[in-house]
């Protein structure tokens, strides 16, 4: 074929103008310019080069779960009613996840990359899959069902209107809720999803919203999710999957009630109704707490076994302490599991609640393990037996219950109180009695006998030790216990005003008894307290002696409330025969002091 000259700058320059809009140029292909036919290959005499614009890519990135409200914004991260899960944070056992029928929303987002998205380009779809291992594993992704399939995971008909862009372009400031967001997708409840709505240049996010719902999911199971192109079309990358674990069984508290005998199997005294806190718990007391537990997910529990904790605050906001085992009660424990008449983790017989309809077990240990399994969907009576040990006067305790495997709170289901009690009012009893001669007591006889008000010595023989007693004896619910202290006004005196000294040692440091070189006579105490304030063991020996002195000095001491604890307080003379003869007094004192 013959091709026809193009002579002069203003033929070529109409030419270039007639290519600059072909898109691609092939050789052998034909075009007609001005001056007629010209073929391609025509074209590399003017060097003309064939171009490719880059595509853009699509990568999954950030996402973050949020509780639905059935609004185009969501406003309370995951999980409901506890800490808030952060971007690309998995939901686990552990955050109250969904049970079937349940609903939450999913923001997420896709990164382009290379260069421009333009409006009106990508459609997606959501899937989801069953995790083995990992996500990026999966292999058998399924879209996520319309509102009204029956796909374990389905899309939600809401009042937003499926397609609705998430903001404007540019998006006002809080439409998106992801850190990394650039631009506005739309909120969808139905795969596919609107195309963009919005231009969204290349390193730019674009943030979608997904309704879904557990539609029968597999309880206690992992699944991923992950967003397509409308084809099905995996997209170019995924940095995070959006993964959660379905709840397995998910107990929630109800109705409650305290008994007082312990001594029954299934107990008949009520210390006060359903739902009311019961007061003046004792100290020492042991009490039985019946509390019943629903299951809110359709789905059976498995070797189910719960512990009591305990608080001072009605929404255990602090000082939230374990229950303590009975191996491990002291006095100042403030609340222990106590042994009642019945086996740790043995069936209950008898249900007492008026809310129950199933039986569930016997609980005297926080840390056993059981193979109980409660059941879907049941609202099962536990009970638990606890023992007041030390626990803070006129205070009311509040209990709640943690699951032992997974340390979950159980929370409280609608409408329902975390069980409490008050304790009784503080109180302290102190007897001071003499003890007879011949009481043997720290390593001594009494050679005296002794009152309550009196600790004579009698008459003193030279070389021969007067030993005279008293027994001071403490009851006190008092939360930290108590402290005693003794003083005297003056030394032994008497009525010609000769003394008796005491023995050098002091209270900080008592020592074997003993008369000071160069004196005549010596007197001193010592008490049975083994352990004083601050551990000290500075009177554990027998044989050790204190002078008394005008300031009070510590005597008995206990860290929690007791009953009927009993120190005996030993006073001890001798003189040589070089002493002054006389009738000696003094007069000594005794402090208590509860500690709260």
């Amino acid at each position: 074929m013959r091709i026809p000259a193009i002579n002069g700058k203003q033929n070529f320059r109409a030419f270039v103008a007639i290519i600059v809009g072909v898109s691609q140029i092939v050789p052998g292909s034909f075009f007609y310019g001005s001056d007629g036919l010209i073929t391609g290959e025509t074209f590399s005499l003017f060097r003309i080069q064939e171009t490719h614009a880059a595509a853009y890519t699509l990568t999954q990135n950030y996402f973050r779960f949020y509780v639905d409200n059935d609004a185009l914004k969501p406003n309370d991260p995951w999980s409901v009613g506890l800490i808030d899960l952060g971007e690309n944070t998995q939901i686990t056992l552990n955050d109250l996840p969904p049970a079937s029928s349940e609903k939450l929303r999913l923001r997420m987002s896709i990164i382009v990359a290379s260069t421009t998205l333009p409006t009106s380009t990508e459609a997606f779809k959501l899937q989801f899959g069953v995790a083995s291992a990992t996500c990026s594993g999966i292999s058998d992704w399924n879209n996520i069902g319309g509102v009204t399939s029956s796909t374990i995971w389905r899309g939600v008909s809401e009042t937003p209107i499926d397609g609705t862009a998430l903001s404007t372009n540019p998006p006002t400031g809080g439409d998106l809720l992801l850190s990394v967001s650039d631009r506005a997708g739309s909120y969808e409840n139905e795969n596919p999803t609107i195309l963009n709505p919005f231009v969204v240049g290349g390193g730019e996010d674009i943030e979608y919203d997904w309704t879904l719902q557990d539609n029968g999911a597999a309880p206690s199971t992992l699944y991923c999710f992950r967003m397509v192109k409308s084809d099905d079309t995996a997209l170019d990358g995924y940095n995070f999957y959006p993964s959660l674990t379905t709840s397995g069984y998910r107990p929630k508290t109800q109705k409650w009630r305290w008994y007082d005998d312990e001594i029954h199997e299934t107990p008949t005294t009520a210390l006060a109704g359903e739902g009311v806190a019961p007061s003046n718990t004792a100290n020492n007391n042991i009490v039985k707490l019946r509390i019943t537990v629903a299951d809110t997910a359709n789905v059976a529990g498995v070797d189910t076994k719960f512990r009591l904790q305990f608080s001072e605050y009605s929404d255990f906001s602090s000082g939230v302490m374990n229950v303590v085992e009975q191996v491990d009660c002291v006095g100042n424990s403030l609340w222990c599991y106590g042994n009642g008449a019945d086996a740790d983790n043995a069936t209950i017989t008898t249900q007492l609640l008026s809310d129950s309809n199933a039986m569930g077990t016997h609980n005297e240990s926080g840390t056993s393990t059981s193979t109980f399994v409660p059941g879907a969907n049941n609202a099962t009576e536990f009970e638990f037996t606890v023992k007041n040990a030390g626990a803070q006067t006129n205070t009311t305790y509040f209990f709640r219950l943690v699951d032992a495997s997974t340390i979950n709170l159980v929370p409280l289901n609608t409408g329902s109180s975390y069980p409490s009690l008050i304790t009784e009012g503080s109180g302290i009893t102190f007897t001071i009695t003499g003890l007879p001669v011949g009481t043997s007591t720290a390593g001594v006889i009494t050679t005296v006998s002794a009152t309550a008000t009196s600790v004579s010595l009698g008459s003193l023989d030279a070389g021969t030790p007067a030993v005279v007693g008293q027994r001071l004896t403490v009851t006190t619910n008092a939360s930290n216990g108590y402290m005693i202290y003794t003083s005297e006004n003056h030394g032994l005196i008497s009525d010609g005003g000769a003394t008796i000294l005491g023995v050098m040692a002091s209270n900080g440091g008592p020592a074997v008894w003993a008369i000071p070189a160069g004196v005549t006579g010596a007197y001193g105490y010592h008490t049975t307290a083994s352990v004083l304030y601050a551990g000290s063991t500075r009177f554990a020996a027998d044989n050790t002696y204190a002078h008394f002195e005008n300031s009070l000095q510590e005597i008995a001491y206990s860290a929690f409330p007791v009953s009927n604890d009993v120190t005996d307080v030993i006073v001890k003379a001798e003189i040589t025969d070089m002493h002054p003869a006389g009738s000696y007094s003094s007069s000594i004192e005794y402090i208590i002091v509860p500690v709260f």
